[in-house]
């Protein structure tokens, strides 16, 4: 019967075991850094919505392309005219004309743009009176016209060999890139920000323990002081030394717990929660490896200076395009035409495709504003803003490479700092140490040994903040790499 309720009562409690085992280990799973990028990347809407703007500004790039790509135009129109003498070879009481045309158009990059359509034109004629046509009163002529044709242009003057219609285009992708890499750096900017957060939460987790550390051998020291005082073996200044660095230590922990409930709360927005806990726990930093640490490779050009680039470029495009608006048109055009007329549409289309009744024709269009000031201020006005353009770019690329210099060099001075901040520490631990031995033998005073643990302490906060000013540098450097 015991043996019975044994296994019954252990039934009942393995299942609260086994939450309490998960809910463990859940609270104390560990978070990499690699992880709470990716949450990051998955919970920051600011994140996610730059990634889904630099996408489609990128593919938007191409836009450009579809001004020199071929298009289909279509235009169907009917008019009635019962005006008499509208048109020149016959009078009648009305005309009715239908017409349709489609065909295919498009601009090379060249100045050159043609069209190539075909055009049915039904016209009904009532009561046509002309030498030409006699009929009695009530006839109706009704007629198709047929015609392939093909018509071109040529920018002799203005949009000269293209000039006009290649700077749009650049206009249009230097746009496009401005949004695409000006998002995509603050993609990297968001991330760099994250792994500093990241890294910010984890020193100060490891400042509250090194404080706690701190409290617990201040409180050890008082307490030791405090027998040796009961037992007249003391002095009481002694005592209120060692009370007075006590409350100086539980007083830094506290600044310590409270930068790391504001840390927890900034690892928290960076990915997107609503709380001011972190329970996961974070990768510790690991001294041994950050000596390996390196300068990380870098790209010829930040995603912000691409987009500086682009916005460079687009002000270019922009004053060729406003010079060329500005400049006199002068146009050769020509085009070519096949005809047919019948009564019978299929027979006009079939005439069509005849070369018996071709039509030529050919000219130029001359267009030409007369304010010459204003035109010499505008030409003048739009060259020096090509000029500044240029010159910004240029500035932000040199500022770029000194940004990097001066992250290169303070990258190394840290880890060197963080290199003597090592030294000290273990130094100082040793020194703290011995002298606290000698303390429990009588051979020293209090002062010397809370001296000592005071420089001990010191000295763990001094690595911790190497530490972070080498990490956040490290993350800053790698806004600089390829994008992902």
């Amino acid at each position: 019967m015991r043996r019975s309720m044994f296994f019954r009562v252990f039934r009942l409690a393995l299942p609260c075991l086994w939450i309490a085992l998960s809910g463990t280990a859940f609270a104390e799973s560990e978070l990499g850094l690699d992880e709470y990028l990716a949450q990051v990347g998955r919970g920051n809407l600011g994140m996610r919505g730059a990634a889904e703007i630099s996408a489609g500004a990128f593919a938007r790039s191409v836009e450009k392309d579809v001004l020199l790509a071929p298009t289909l135009f279509a235009n169907a129109r009917h008019a009635s005219d019962a005006s008499e003498g509208s048109n020149q070879f016959y009078l009648s009481e009305k005309v009715n004309a239908t017409s349709y045309s489609a065909g295919i158009q498009q601009l090379t990059s060249f100045g050159l743009s043609g069209r190539l359509y075909y055009q049915i034109d039904h016209n009904d004629i009532l009561n046509p009176r002309s030498p030409l046509v006699s009929a009695a009163p009530g006839f109706t002529s009704s007629f198709y016209d047929s015609k392939p044709v093909i018509e071109l242009n040529l920018n002799l003057w203005r949009n000269r060999l293209g000039r006009e219609t290649r700077a749009t285009q650049t206009l249009i992708e230097s746009g496009a890139l401005v949004t695409g890499y000006g998002e995509s750096f603050r993609i990297k900017m968001t991330k760099a920000q994250a792994e500093a957060i990241y890294w910010r939460l984890s020193l100060a987790r490891e400042t509250v323990a090194v404080q706690k550390d701190s409290v617990a051998r201040a409180k050890k020291i008082r307490d030791w002081n405090d027998r040796r005082l009961r037992l007249q073996l003391a002095d009481r200044a002694d005592l209120l030394q060692a009370e007075a660095l006590l409350q100086a230590r539980a007083l830094e922990l506290q600044a310590a717990i409270d930068e790391e409930a504001a840390a927890s709360r900034a690892f928290n927005t960076g990915r997107g929660v609503d709380s001011d806990r972190v329970s996961e726990k974070l990768i510790k930093v690991d001294t041994i490896a950050m000596d390996r640490i390196t300068i990380p490779a870098r790209a010829p050009m930040r995603e912000d200076v691409k987009a500086a680039e682009a916005a460079q470029k687009a002000a270019v495009a922009s004053t060729v395009i406003g010079r060329e608006k500005n400049r006199p048109t002068f146009d050769l055009f020509g085009s070519v035409a096949l005809n047919g007329r019948d009564p019978r549409m299929s027979q006009s289309v079939s005439q069509s495709f005849k070369t018996e009744n071709p039509t030529y024709a050919a000219g130029v269009k001359l267009t030409m504003p007369l304010d010459f000031g204003a035109l010499s201020d505008v030409r003048e006005g739009y060259g020096r803003e090509s000029d500044g353009a240029v010159l910004n770019f240029e500035r932000r690329l040199f500022e770029q490479e000194r940004d990097w210099a001066d992250l290169s060099t303070k990258f190394n001075d840290a880890k060197r700092r963080l290199q003597l901040a090592l030294g000290m520490e273990a130094v100082q631990k040793e020194k703290y140490d011995h002298e606290r031995d000698r303390l429990t033998r009588g051979r020293t005073v209090t002062f010397q040994v809370l001296q000592f643990e005071q420089d001990y302490r010191n000295s763990q906060l001094a690595r911790i903040r190497s530490q972070a000013e080498l990490l956040t540098l490290l993350a800053n450097m790698k806004t600089y790499g390829d994008a992902k």
